[in-house]
């Protein structure tokens, strides 16, 4: 999955850079209610913000399962933490983890390559106008695949069987790859 990624997160800034290229010096960089713009800027430093705030949360998806090892267990937020992070399940949490980060950055980037795309053929059109009917539908499912995610990070974490905790077993339940048995 972080193969995928990373090319996700490759064609954001690829088209970040290739728009700057066919775009008008002066792009709209805002869009108010009915998809008119209304807030304008140079098309470099346009795409230059743009792949910016993409490089930033790329590396955000990237490193953060890493830095977990760093971070107390106190300051993690997931379902059943005493259970997940305790130090031999710590190590497959973290796969997890970055597991589950590289699907949703995934998404992510996806929705704002589409976007991107959006905004492009607003700025290429005359007059400048944002087709906010496709915005909706590409938002709507962003938020179905993040509903989606976030039921799968849930169920990930959901606590050990009854057995499990009534008996006192350390064994995880789950598998190297992280799924339950």
């Amino acid at each position: 999955m972080r193969a995928l990624l990373i090319v996700s997160y490759t064609l954001t800034i690829i088209l970040a850079v290739v728009s700057m290229h066919f775009l008008p010096e002066q792009v709209a960089t805002h869009f108010g209610a009915g998809g008119h713009a209304d807030g304008w800027g140079a098309r470099e430093s346009n795409a230059m913000m743009f792949a910016g705030i993409q490089t930033s949360l790329f590396l955000l998806f990237a490193f953060l399962p890493c830095a977990i090892r760093h971070i107390p267990g106190q300051w993690i937020n997931i379902p059943n933490r005493e259970y997940w992070l305790a130090a031999e399940r710590r190590e497959i949490t973290q796969r997890m983890i970055a597991g589950l980060l590289d699907v949703y950055g995934t998404g992510f980037f996806v929705f704002m390559t589409g976007f991107f795309i959006l905004v492009i053929r607003a700025n290429l059109s005359t007059p400048v106008h944002l087709h906010e009917p496709t915005l909706f539908i590409l938002l709507g499912i962003f938020l179905v695949f993040t509903a989606g995610w976030v039921v799968a990070f849930y169920r990930k974490f959901r606590s050990p069987s009854p057995d499990v905790r009534t008996w006192g077993d350390t064994g995880t339940g789950y598998g190297d790859d992280g799924f339950y048995r």
